[in-house]
């Protein structure tokens, strides 16, 4: 039977999230372990520094800029054995319409990894449906949201950091554009709150997932 460790409340700013395990678990962050979400942060979001590379016959620069991004999980308290279902979604990114024309609405499909670290290590493929909004030439493309799963293999502390993300827009012509993190990830600012007055964020957040044993003894 699992303990109240299931229902302990995932509290950081993160778009790196740690799991541990032994065999069951709970989501929780060094940055706010047991309390709330700190002061001037987004819940569950990150920004860091991108480089995305436009595919070569946009015949455009590389857009260097912030991705802002989040990490969630659907089971805060797997047990080792357990898939858990990852999802990413990006929320700002400097990637650009790669065309000279508009893009029409659901041409853009988004794919991305996740990177395990700690405890397990490997990356989570992550892959989002056809869907946008149309978008302008010269624009910024939009959100995306992608979802993947990986199996609890090991116990202890597993990391899953954001990883890089390809852009398909299939509109005239198929083409990629490839962002790679160029940066440590650092917990999103809130746009309501004023920056100069809050404390200054967590530089490695993480998101933990503490896994049981069967007998439900957090590890």
């Amino acid at each position: 039977m699992r303990t109240s460790a299931r229902s302990r409340r995932w509290s950081a700013a993160v778009g790196m999230a740690v799991l541990a395990a032994a065999t069951g678990g709970a989501l929780t962050s060094p940055a706010a372990a047991e309390g709330e979400t700190p002061p001037g942060q987004v819940p569950g979001q990150v920004d860091f520094p991108t480089q995305c590379l436009a595919p070569q016959e946009a015949g455009l620069p590389p857009a260097d800029g912030p991705t802002t991004a989040r990490i969630t999980v659907d089971d805060p308290a797997p047990r080792v054995g357990d898939t858990v279902t990852v999802t990413y979604q990006v929320t700002r990114t400097p990637a650009v319409n790669p065309l000279a024309v508009d893009l029409p609405a659901d041409v853009l499909t988004p794919t991305g990894r996740i990177v395990l670290g700690g405890a397990q290590s490997g990356e989570v493929t992550v892959v989002g449906a056809k869907r946008n909004d149309p978008v302008k030439a010269g624009e910024t493309l939009p959100a995306v949201t992608m979802t993947g799963t990986f199996t609890v293999t090991a116990p202890g502390e597993i990391t899953l950091a954001p990883g890089g993300y390809t852009l398909h827009t299939a509109h005239l012509l198929d083409l990629d554009t490839t962002c790679a993190a160029a940066g440590t990830p650092v917990p999103a600012p809130d746009p309501a709150t004023d920056p100069a007055t809050d404390p200054s964020p967590d530089p490695s957040p993480r998101t933990r997932i503490r896994t049981r044993t069967q007998e439900g003894v957090t590890a």
